[in-house]
């Protein structure tokens, strides 16, 4: 019997062992979390460990909550009740609350992606590993999929003629009260493509498949699982390229997504979210590591010290301790305004749920910080927003009024209004018409440009 993974889950909640009392909200989260569809999704090793080894709780008492699922599935018959799960308890003996194993590791902005598809190590002797490990990685940095999504991948999923892959993601959303896919397929660019094509020409090109459906696009020309294949390729190009730490298969997909924010100075944001949705964790924490990064960039090249070089180092040391506490201060005012708001934005009225209790939001400065700006770090010059709408108001395709408090977007040479007003808790948050009048005047009037209004079922990642 084929059931899907939410289908799973309802059962085992509604039963009457005793286990589901203590697991419920772990595995609720990991739903939550990874919206698996099929049990396959479910049960996906590499998934599984990114949820039990990241987690603020337990590892041991996550990995229980995921075993007695398992252990439910095989005494339904839904899986093989010979397989064991494939997480021993000994890998989460002895590891902290948060199981550092587990943790996204992220390549710094200096080092490319590129060097991710070198040609030239030492397991690439072998034509066949070398083909199946370029188009492993190429999946995952070019059209951001999961391990799980590379394994499930079908030959009908690829177009050889436009080189263009299936998005699995299906973020959808509603035209005429009627729900259309976003993003239905992503066009691959080189060297992803190459990648893809070599792959495809050298496995595909010849053989006569009745049903395409029924084989899997990697894992059926694989004598063994790609993936170990993969982590040894990661463990030497990483090596080669001076970092030390490890690259997992399942770390592809958050690099490309950071470096793709890097790349773009954060406007590929927008298309991101149409293309993987805007409850992706794994977004969320590209996010976090984009901003974060950015944000310190800013205030540290705002430095009193540049201005003047020949200051003593007593001075020096005493404006380094004012920077810190300023990015301290900074961080202390957004979260008192997130709690305010409750992490929705004040356009859409959208939170990002994060987990269970967890969601997540950004705060915008209307008139920015630093030169040439030189904003205020009030909350009169602040905004709690969904990431969207963060990069809309920090590319100045939207902007409040200044006369009026409407929300206008710009289009077709010109801006039509979008919103009656932004949602304001007007007791605690004022904000300051000068700093709006800025927004308006000097990022949102020059950038006036064209924005296309109709949904586009082909995207490229760069």
């Amino acid at each position: 019997m084929n059931i899907l993974a939410d289908q799973l889950l309802e059962e085992y909640l509604a039963s009457d062992l005793k286990s589901v009392r203590t697991h419920s909200r772990k595995l609720t989260d990991y739903y939550l979390e990874f919206e698996p569809v099929t049990l396959e999704d479910c049960f996906d090793e590499e998934t599984m460990k990114l949820f039990i080894f990241a987690r603020e709780t337990s590892p041991k008492n996550v990995r229980a909550a995921l075993s007695a699922l398992y252990e439910f599935a095989k005494g339904k018959g839904y899986i093989n009740r010979l397989e064991l799960f494939p997480i021993l308890e000994e890998e989460t003996s002895g590891l902290n609350t948060k199981g550092r194993k587990g943790e996204t590791s992220f390549i710094p902005r200096k080092y490319s992606l590129m060097n991710l598809y070198a040609n030239d190590i030492p397991l690439y002797n072998d034509i066949e590993k070398k083909l199946v490990v370029r188009a492993y990685i190429a999946l995952c940095l070019g059209a951001g999929y999961r391990p799980v999504d590379v394994e499930n991948m079908k030959l009908s999923d690829y177009n050889r003629e436009t080189n263009a892959v299936i998005n699995p993601y299906k973020v959808m959303e509603k035209t005429n009260n009627i729900s259309v896919s976003v993003v239905d397929y992503i066009k691959l660019i080189p060297p992803a493509s190459t990648c893809i094509e070599e792959f495809w020409d050298y496995f595909w090109s010849n053989k006569q498949m009745e049903d395409k459906e029924a084989e899997k696009f990697i894992f059926s020309v694989s004598k063994t699982k790609p993936v170990p294949q993969v982590r040894i390729a990661l463990k030497q190009m990483t090596k080669n390229m001076g970092l030390k730490m490890e690259l997992a298969p399942r770390d592809l997909r958050a690099n490309m997504l950071l470096h793709s924010l890097y790349n773009s100075n954060g406007a590929s944001l927008p298309d991101l979210i149409r293309i993987f949705g805007n409850n992706s964790i794994t977004l969320v924490n590209a996010l976090e590591n984009y901003y974060k990064g950015t944000e310190m960039n800013m205030i540290q090249s705002y430095d009193p010290a540049i201005e003047n070089a020949e200051e003593d180092e007593e001075s020096e040391s005493k404006k380094k301790d004012y920077i810190i506490e300023r990015i301290i201060r900074d961080t202390k005012k957004a979260i008192l305004l997130k709690r305010l708001y409750n992490n929705t934005c004040q356009i859409c009225g959208e939170s990002i749920k994060v987990n269970y209790n967890k969601n997540y939001s950004e705060c915008h400065h209307i008139k920015p910080l630093g030169k040439p700006h030189n904003g205020s770090d009030t909350w009169d010059n602040m905004l709690i927003l969904c990431p969207n709408h963060h990069a809309m108001f920090d590319l100045g395709c939207i902007a409040i009024h200044p006369e009026t408090g409407e929300v206008f977007q710009s289009e077709n040479d010109t801006y039509t209004k979008i919103q009656n007003k932004i949602h304001i808790i007007e007791k605690e948050h004022k904000l300051n018409p000068k700093y709006i009048k800025y927004h308006w005047e000097i990022r949102f009037l020059p950038n006036i440009y064209p924005i296309k209004s109709s949904l586009s079922t082909q995207y490229y990642i760069v």
